[in-house]
């Protein structure tokens, strides 16, 4: 079973339901909306499973998602792509995160100048270049492909061991287990 990431809370979400359905032989699932959530699902790239008591984060593939009726949506997560794999998901709670307001009068760094970094594990080496920066809410993440996968990184300041503007390079120290998640 894959291991959970722990960097995102489910008090910083919102449940917007459980995948209940299998549906096809492509690694397709039906989620089964909450009757309070009014989110619009196919308007999400990323999405947080339930998964041994952690949120992992999963890229939504946005081009095969679509509504079945008003309380299901058939959906294709992005590297699930066989039976087996998606039989593991069945019956995980699937979470969004909470909009928020940030605070005007706070200095903020622009995520989006960091795109193109070099991204330095202590441990494993070079792993590649910042894609993405994927803004969630209170936990911002950074996407960039290693081994060819992509792979999501929590831009967590207990993550950073060195933030090098001048050479465009980020040294982090990854949780054990993460890199794992994706290859």
């Amino acid at each position: 079973m894959v291991k959970p990431l722990h960097e995102i809370e489910k008090q910083q979400c919102v449940e917007a339901g459980v995948l209940t359905k299998i549906h096809g032989i492509h690694g397709e699932l039906i989620l089964s909306l909450n009757q309070e959530f009014t989110g619009d699902i196919e308007e999400m790239e990323l999405i947080f499973i339930e998964i041994d008591e952690g949120l992992v984060p999963f890229f939504i593939d946005v081009d095969s998602t679509r509504y079945k009726n008003d309380r299901q949506v058939i959906l294709k997560l992005d590297d699930v792509a066989t039976t087996e794999e998606t039989t593991e998901l069945l019956n995980c709670s699937v979470f969004i995160p909470k909009t928020t307001t940030q605070n005007n009068d706070a200095p903020a760094l622009n995520l989006s100048s960091i795109e193109g970094f070099t991204v330095t594990d202590s441990k494993v080496g070079e792993l590649g270049k910042i894609a993405e920066i994927i803004d969630v809410p209170l936990n911002p993440l950074i996407r960039l492909e290693y081994l060819g996968n992509d792979i999501l990184i929590p831009l967590h300041e207990e993550l950073i061991a060195e933030f090098d503007f001048d050479n465009k390079r980020i040294v982090i120290n990854l949780p054990d287990g993460l890199l794992e998640l994706y290859v």
